[in-house]
């Protein structure tokens, strides 16, 4: 398992776009070390700001590895590999 950073690490999916801002998961890192969900939102000049979205800790799943769904009204949608009350992974939903 990859070392504890707070905004994620193991970049594994693909990134999907809504309105102009980049979202992701990362399969470690986070407060529990079970992946994140994170925004990158583009600033003038080129850079780009993160943020995490979601931290997974469990109970609400853990390590997120495959690329995230957007919905029209923006909410993301998403699995992840185990964690949930079985330990068998969760079909979850972020708005962001």
């Amino acid at each position: 398992m990859p070392s504890l950073a707070s905004d994620g690490s193991q970049p594994d999916a693909g990134l999907v776009i809504d309105k102009g801002i980049l979202y992701g998961t990362t399969w470690g890192g986070g407060t529990s070390n079970g992946g994140v969900v994170f925004q990158l939102s583009p600033n003038s000049g080129g850079s780009w700001t993160e943020t995490v979205t979601h931290s997974f800790v469990g109970t609400d799943g853990y390590i997120p590895r495959s690329t995230l769904m957007v919905d029209h009204s923006g909410n993301l949608f998403g699995t992840t590999y185990s964690g949930g009350t079985s330990g068998f992974g969760v079909a979850f939903e972020i708005t962001p």
